[in-house]
């Protein structure tokens, strides 16, 4: 559970400090221990508290670093597996088999006739990249009718999700069908193609704008909130009436004015139902 909860930046530059200060603290006192309260303790106290300091600075960059490339591989795999899904069938097939280090001989649209790296063995490549899904024996049985058809001597079927026991079974029948699964599809895209800042700032945007929309739309209008509005707007322009100030009118509209707004999302609503 603790890696889910976020930590605010106030708590994170406690931690620092009070870490910092267990440091130097902790350095000083080893020196006095050993030589006694002299200046000659508490100089070489502090430079081994600097030294110590300089050590975990240099660490939490490697950290960084290391997090870092692993977020941009990953988000990097993702979002070229959702280019696959979008592009030709023919032009994802050959990108895939590019990079399982396939020599491709043809591409069309239901795969690539390819050849392996050794160039022993001759193979029909898939890119399934939306069935991430339960393969079934259908599926399995559909890849086998095309190897025996192109005359290949195995089938290979990435960004697929989990295998029945059916499935397996028929898998290892000849022609055998190889699969790579889902998440292995993904750290070799993000290994090959990993994320830039560009992706990064664009992705960001999409999610602050889809945050946004849904705090708009399921936090401040949503249908629920529309007495609340209507009572608040009525009691501030009350208030208005027999004090006659400004303060209390334009916050009572406003009320009133998102009460409507809930109003009409409520309406919609019972529409969309209805239909």
């Amino acid at each position: 559970m603790q890696e889910y909860l976020t930590r605010t930046r106030l708590s994170e530059k406690m931690d620092h400090l009070g870490g910092t200060v267990l440091i130097m603290s902790g350095s000083i006192l080893i020196f006095v221990l050993l030589w006694g309260m002299r200046i000659s303790a508490l100089l070489a106290g502090g430079a081994l508290g600097c030294m110590l300091l300089i050590l975990r600075e240099r660490g939490r960059r490697q950290r960084v670093h290391r997090r870092e490339k692993l977020l941009r591989a990953r988000l990097g795999g993702e979002m070229k597996m959702e280019q696959w899904l979008l592009m030709q069938p023919r032009r994802a097939h050959v990108e895939a088999a590019l990079l399982m280090s396939l020599n491709i001989e043809r591409a069309e649209d239901w795969g690539a006739v390819c050849w392996t790296k050794n160039q022993e063995k001759r193979v029909v490549f898939c890119a399934q990249m939306h069935r991430r899904e339960q393969l079934s024996v259908r599926d399995i049985a559909a890849c086998q009718r095309i190897c025996l058809r192109e005359r290949v001597d195995a089938g290979v079927l990435c960004g697929v999700g989990t295998l029945s026991q059916e499935a397996k079974a028929q898998a290892l029948l000849p022609p055998v069908i190889k699969t790579v699964g889902y998440e292995r599809m993904i750290a070799l895209a993000g290994a090959a193609w990993p994320a830039t800042d560009e992706q990064l700032v664009a992705l960001g945007k999409r999610k602050h704008q889809g945050q946004m929309e849904s705090v708009l739309t399921h936090t401040i209008l949503s249908p629920e909130r529309d007495r609340k509005y209507l009572l608040y707007g009525l009691l501030l322009c009350l208030l208005y009436l027999f004090s006659g100030l400004l303060a209390y009118l334009l916050p009572g509209c406003m009320c009133l004015v998102l009460m409507a707004l809930c109003r009409t999302g409520r309406f919609a609503a019972k529409n969309r139902d209805y239909l």
